[in-house]
């Protein structure tokens, strides 16, 4: 068969018999202008054999009960991507010639849409075209979902590939619709039953041996990377359809798009380039090839590989395309030879999310009148590289409970590391490799900062005609010196309490901390003024005085133990120093008799009040500690 009369057949198998059904194929899709406004645009692909285009319609529905039609967008002018030798493409149909041309066209409308999950998008018509696999000249359905309530402001999915498919009986085909998200969303694919409008959207009625899943025998589609696979063993039209969902990084889908479109099966004299071809070679930088097709890099690093694309003739010339710049920001793209060809894609992950990303090259012939081509796809896995934060210091106070390590990072670290003391207070911290990103390590350095100590609270009584007492000295514990004294008032005070002209109350004693360490306050509370004869006042130098004669206390001097008579309703024996300071209490609840207590052994030698307090009454006696 010449060349010649093989565009002749051409032309007239794609010869329409009526004005509706040269609408060859479609897609709805959606950006995004702000506060809920919308740019939709209907891709219808035209046959130019077929009736002038005229204005369209789009109907609007939405699951929160909003429904509306936008009527008459106008006709905007159309691009020919007729698959044809640029040599030809003077000769199609869409120039007056004879040979099949194709146009698209992109109609545009504005529109305000309310947040709702959903909004359903959806455009008609009449008839089809006559194909292997529906039954006669069904009408045509195609429709979009946004979901705006999910997905604010999110634009869909969009379409690379902009010409008809026309492919070559019994070779196979690898074909990929380019299908690209400008906000980054996951994609899955699906074939699905074709659909028409008959009053109600439903699907079309396939031939039997044919369905939506299977439109043409044995194709397959790749529901990762939208990847069309199938070799055709009969010549004409096939309708297929496949619909693409946008998934966010929270697995909440945002919306789908459909695209409806014939696949023209021809009889060539001419080979398609291998379909074999094109695998992953002179992989470069820190990345892992997983299959002929796919690598996975880790985040912030830079790679290049090469794809050999070949055709079986040997004297035709292969020119390869690619939309990687557009799924890969800052992606690299060169060709070099002509057959084989070679693609050489170097990019680099710095700042990118995680995810999978699927990127196409288009390799095609210059056979002419009617070029072959292979459209080969390539999935890209970012892995997310460990993160051990940065290094940091970080300090504590020594009175904090034990602090949570991973707490005192920085740098936003993964939580699954480990940390390793290495010296006293510096840990390492090591998150180990995740697929082909290195293991990641930082170093926190804890110091720790003394707390500040003001002893411990205590409450004490007074002479009215002792002398001034030192306050710091009624402090149980071991006070640091230094700090400054508050009245009861809250004014600053000297720190010695004068029975004379200092008000009963609580005194507290702070002493100021270093960051992180709070101040170290201890309040005492100076609760009486003792009478002038009471015993604790009288000195040790006066003989004992008691007001009930029947406490007894043996030896005296003490060499730190003592031996008490107390009676049965006694409560509590106390020892005060010379000062007036309660030093020790000996709880006496359900005890009588002869009891031995232990002084503490921090008392210094010298002399001291004993007192026994029942219900009703207080009796004192003195005794000399020297050990």
């Amino acid at each position: 068969m010449t060349r010649n009369l093989y565009a002749i057949l051409i032309a007239a198998t794609l010869s329409l018999p009526t004005l509706a059904n040269h609408y060859s194929g479609g897609n709805i899709t959606w950006t995004c202008l702000g506060e809920h406004q919308y740019d939709v645009t209907l891709q219808l692909f035209v046959d130019c054999s077929g009736a002038s285009v005229v204005p369209q319609d789009l109907h609007f529905a939405s699951s929160c009960g909003t429904s509306f039609d936008v009527s008459q967008i106008p006709v905007p002018e159309g691009v020919e991507v007729s698959q044809l030798c640029p040599q030809q493409i003077g000769n199609s149909t869409c120039n007056g010639g004879t040979l099949p041309g194709m146009r698209l066209y992109e109609f545009h409308t504005q529109i305000a849409l309310d947040p709702c999950d959903s909004w359903t998008i959806g455009w008609n018509i009449c008839c089809r075209a006559t194909s292997l696999n529906l039954t006669g000249n069904q009408g045509e359905y195609i429709e979009a979902v946004l979901n705006s309530a999910t997905a604010v402001c999110d634009a869909s999915p969009v379409f690379a590939e902009a010409a008809l498919p026309y492919v070559c009986v019994d070779q196979p085909v690898n074909y990929n619709f380019g299908v690209s998200d400008p906000d980054g969303d996951s994609l899955a694919y699906s074939f699905i039953d074709a659909r028409r409008f008959t009053n109600v959207v439903e699907p079309v009625i396939y031939r039997p041996g044919f369905s939506g899943a299977e439109p043409v025998p044995g194709i397959t589609l790749d529901a990762a990377t939208g990847q069309v696979n199938f070799t055709p063993a009969l010549i004409g039209y096939y309708i297929v359809a496949v619909q693409v969902n946008a998934y966010n990084d929270a697995n909440a889908l945002t919306g789908s798009v459909m695209r409806d479109i014939i696949f023209v099966v021809i009889d060539c004299t001419n080979n398609n380039p291998d379909a074999n071809s094109g695998t992953i070679t002179n992989l470069t930088g820190p990345v892992t090839q997983t299959d002929d097709y796919s690598v996975t890099v880790c985040g912030g690093s830079s790679f290049c590989f090469d794809a050999v694309i070949s055709d079986p003739d040997d004297l035709q010339t292969l020119a390869l395309e690619s939309n990687v710049a557009t799924v890969l920001p800052g992606a690299v793209f060169s060709v070099s030879g002509e057959n084989p060809a070679t693609a050489t894609v170097c990019w680099s992950a710095d700042g990118v999310a995680p995810g999978t990303y699927i990127f196409t090259i288009n390799a095609t012939d210059d056979a002419c009148p009617q070029p072959a081509s292979q459209i080969l796809s390539y999935a890209i896995t970012i892995s997310s590289a460990p993160n051990a934060g940065e290094n940091t210091a970080a300090s504590i106070c020594s009175t904090d409970p034990p602090p949570n390590l991973f707490d005192l990072l920085g740098g936003g670290p993964d939580a699954d590391g480990t940390f390793t003391e290495v010296s006293p207070g510096v840990y390492h911290y090591v998150v180990t490799a995740i697929g082909d990103c290195p293991a990641d390590s930082s170093v926190l350095t804890v110091t720790t900062v003394q707390a500040s100590d003001a002893g411990i609270e205590n409450a004490i009584t007074v002479c009215e005609n002792g002398d001034a007492v030192l306050m710091i000295d009624s402090l149980l514990g071991t006070p640091q010196p230094g700090g400054g004294w508050t009245s009861p008032d809250a004014q600053a005070h000297s720190g010695f309490f004068d029975p004379a002209t200092d008000p009963l109350g609580v005194y507290c004693y702070t002493v100021p901390g270093t960051v992180p360490c709070a101040n170290a306050v201890a309040c005492l509370s100076i609760t009486a003024l003792l009478p002038a004869n009471d015993p604790a006042c009288l000195g040790t130098s006066i003989a004992p005085i008691s007001v009930n004669e029947d406490v007894h206390l043996f030896p005296d001097p003490s060499r730190g133990s003592l031996s008490i008579s107390v009676p049965a309703n006694a409560q509590r024996v106390e020892v005060i120093d010379a000062q007036g300071r309660l030093v020790a209490v000996f709880p006496m609840h359900n005890v009588h008799g002869r009891v031995e207590i232990a002084l503490p052994s921090s008392l210094p030698n010298g002399g001291y009040s004993l007192r026994v307090i029942d219900e009703g009454s207080m009796r004192t006696t003195f005794f000399q500690l020297l050990r």
